[in-house]
């Protein structure tokens, strides 16, 4: 009897841990299948928002038609700011063959916008456009610049200060119109603007150049007299007068080492020229601190 009961014993200890045995690879089992289930859902979920992304960034597109000024009259600015856009458009059809200036016809979507501008310690911002600016569309770019120089500054030194900002609004649009060309949602368009710090930079490089081109390529003669006349003898030149000659003054010493004739190879070292001097002094370091990479030459 005591073998007996030994043995039973026995045997309903090993039926325990089989039963355990079972229970815990049964467990694992349903465990295992959760985790299955519950990761193929997320990765559902994931693919069917990615898809959804997609069809929004999709639709986004199809529905977004490109940034175009097709306008032949120009919108309603005050008189002097009128005055001034039509110089430049006149000046870029008679005299504007460089290759880096705006279309002429842009002038006529411009809206100019006085406002007074509040300054930094270091900048006084004359202008500026704004390219997240809800109000703009096609046949529609509005720009602000300040009211207490340039709003009653003279023609001439307002169209250098529209001529920066217009600049910035082709970049816009040629960004604006690349987005939609390679499928890109125009929500983002505020990251595409500018990619690098190194590209933040070059906009505004574009943007002095084409003043400094405008003054020397598409005034006339006697423009360019009465520019002269002004930098050289008044003893507190208008903002962009001031710009414009140091601008004019840092080309003093620069060697080209271009041939003759050789104009991309010129247009290339105006471009760095004015790059270095934008970079060393400064004046943008905070407006292109936002963005990634460094400088040419860090």
């Amino acid at each position: 009897m005591i073998y007996l009961a030994r043995i039973m014993a026995e045997y309903n200890n090993s039926k325990k841990k089989i039963i355990r045995i079972f229970l815990v690879v049964f467990f694992a089992c349903l465990l295992v299948s959760f985790c299955f289930i519950y990761f193929k859902h997320l990765e559902k979920n994931r693919i069917n928002n990615q898809n959804s992304v997609n069809e929004t960034i999709q639709n986004e597109t199809q529905d977004s038609e490109k940034l175009i000024c097709d306008r032949t009259t120009r919108l309603e600015n005050d008189p002097n700011i009128d005055r001034a856009l039509s110089l430049i458009n006149e000046r870029l059809i008679m005299y504007g063959t460089y290759k880096g200036f705006f279309p002429p016809q842009l002038t006529n979507c411009i809206k100019v916008n006085i406002e007074h501008i509040e300054d930094n310690d270091e900048n006084e911002t004359e202008g500026y456009f704004d390219p997240n600016n809800p109000d703009i569309k096609s046949n529609y770019f509005p720009i602000t610049i300040d009211d207490n120089s340039n709003f009653l500054a003279d023609d001439l030194s307002t169209a250098l200060l529209l001529v920066h900002e217009i600049t910035h609004v082709a970049q816009y649009i040629d960004d604006y119109n690349l987005a939609i060309d390679e499928k890109e949602s125009p929500s983002i368009l505020g990251a595409l603007l500018v990619k690098t710090k190194s590209g933040c930079l070059d906009d505004e490089v574009s943007a002095f150049r084409n003043q400094l081109m405008f003054a020397i390529t598409a005034l006339n003669e006697e423009e360019r007299k009465s520019i002269d006349y002004r930098i050289e003898n008044d003893d507190n030149p208008h903002p962009q007068l001031e710009i414009l000659k140091n601008l004019r003054d840092s080309f003093d010493n620069v060697q080209y080492d271009c041939e003759k004739y050789d104009i991309d190879c010129i247009d290339g070292r105006i471009n760095m020229h004015i790059y270095n001097v934008l970079k060393e002094s400064g004046a943008y370091d905070e407006q292109c601190s936002a963005y990634s990479g460094t400088y040419i030459g860090e």
